[in-house]
């Protein structure tokens, strides 16, 4: 009887870490935090008048706790009715104030290149190290020049201040910045431009998914509000990127987050699979729709999260597995003990 007990412990354990980890993560993720601390992000998460303006908030994070209000105030310009990718953040409405408090924190603590006593570029960076990918720092992000250059349109759209718009077109220029310049571009080829999440000029670069993709978010923004060649340019670019290397993260089993082969875990694996389901629009090639599918078919079954409990068991996967196996031994055990005592009366 405890074989059985652990036999169906496993499986129902293994299928509800598969389909319930992408839930249950944030609520260990802040568990952790009020254990060991807040850290180097959450400070932005208090709201922008309360900030210590001394203090380095993460950009990024700053730029989703107002993503709600962006997003409406872009979507008339979502000309391709493109679906959300971060459904979740869209919830985040606050006022137009507050928009524009975020909108001038982001303008007074960006990074400038000056060429000719003339600002050419805009940029915000991260002065914390990256020991996952071993990067020190100070290093920058695609994906944070995406979300910040569209709370600087989407500030402009609000105010019709030009002083926003002109910050948004230098966060744009510095997306063409190489990583060996100190930028987030890696120029594959003439045709296709990679976006990294992660980058700092003396570390090798991940090619991070899910920070590519975000980018040409901000490109495309700025392609219907500006209409500046350059910004078609780097979208093209960027997406040819995208098609011509999607394969490259589409496993077996599950997705990789990067190209180091570190695998998604539930909740990005799913966030892949809504930017493929935006991106494959522009895509007549049909490589995303096909990689989508891919992605989608492998949430059916618990094969990604079998491989990635073996190959690649991250503490917060395995301690979501042994709950969900303590939890269902317990349940199972007593169940039977229920039946029994039924049994013999």
């Amino acid at each position: 009887m405890k074989v059985v007990i652990i036999f169906f412990s496993i499986i129902l354990s293994l299928f509800s870490t598969h389909y319930y980890e992408e839930d249950i993560l944030p609520l260990i993720v802040s568990l952790k935090h009020k254990l060991y601390g807040e850290q180097s992000y959450t400070s932005a998460l208090q709201g922008c008048n309360s900030l210590n303006k001394e203090q380095w908030v993460h950009p990024a994070t700053l730029s989703l706790t107002v993503y709600g209000t962006v997003q409406n105030i872009l979507k008339k310009y979502n000309t391709d009715n493109l679906p959300s990718v971060l459904p979740k953040y869209r919830k985040n409405i606050v006022s137009g104030d507050e928009l524009v408090c975020v909108a001038n924190y982001l303008l007074n603590n960006s990074k400038l290149i000056i060429e000719k006593q003339r600002v050419i570029a805009r940029y915000y960076e991260y002065p914390i190290p990256k020991p996952i990918y071993n990067i020190t720092k100070p290093w920058v992000s695609g994906l944070a020049q995406s979300f910040t250059g569209q709370v600087l349109l989407a500030a402009y759209i609000y105010t019709n201040e030009h002083k926003y718009l002109e910050a948004a077109q230098q966060v744009g220029s510095f997306l063409m910045v190489k990583i060996k310049d100190g930028g987030p571009l890696i120029p594959l080829d003439d045709d296709n431009y990679w976006f990294e999440e992660y980058a700092e000029k003396n570390s090798k670069s991940p090619m991070v998914l899910n920070g590519h993709l975000l980018t040409l978010d901000f490109l495309y923004f700025l392609i219907k509000i500006d209409s500046n060649i350059k910004w078609d340019f780097l979208f093209t670019k960027g997406l040819n990127a995208a098609v011509n290397n999607i394969h490259k993260f589409v496993g077996s089993n599950w997705s990789y987050y990067d190209l180091n082969l570190n695998f998604a875990n539930g909740k990005y694996h799913r966030f892949h699979i809504r930017q493929l389901d935006r991106y494959e629009l522009f895509d007549s090639t049909g490589k995303l729709k096909m990689a989508n599918q891919t992605m989608k078919n492998q949430l059916l079954l618990p094969l990604g999260t079998i491989e990635r409990l073996i190959t690649q068991p991250s503490k917060l996967l395995v301690f979501i597995y042994i709950s969900f196996f303590i939890i269902y031994t317990f349940i199972l055990f007593i169940l039977i003990q229920i039946f029994r005592k039924a049994k013999k009366k």
